[in-house]
């Protein structure tokens, strides 16, 4: 989970970057962090709460700056 997690973060972060390849993959990650389901075991809030994370502090960290 935590794999999953840190992969999201690294691409957002890259697509940050101006690549004009990577806007739909960053509409993809925005839409999966800001997502509020938690009955996929891989879902956002699901990994958050499972390794005890601040779902909301992420969510400010990764989509501050777009």
């Amino acid at each position: 989970m935590r794999a999953v997690l840190l992969d999201a973060v690294n691409e957002i972060t890259k697509s940050r970057r101006g690549d004009g390849r990577l806007d739909k993959r960053r509409a993809e990650l925005e839409a999966w962090f800001t997502s509020e389901d938690r009955t996929h075991p891989f879902s956002f809030l699901a990994i958050c709460e499972a390794l005890g994370y601040s779902a909301s502090w992420i969510r400010r960290r990764v989509l501050q700056t777009k």
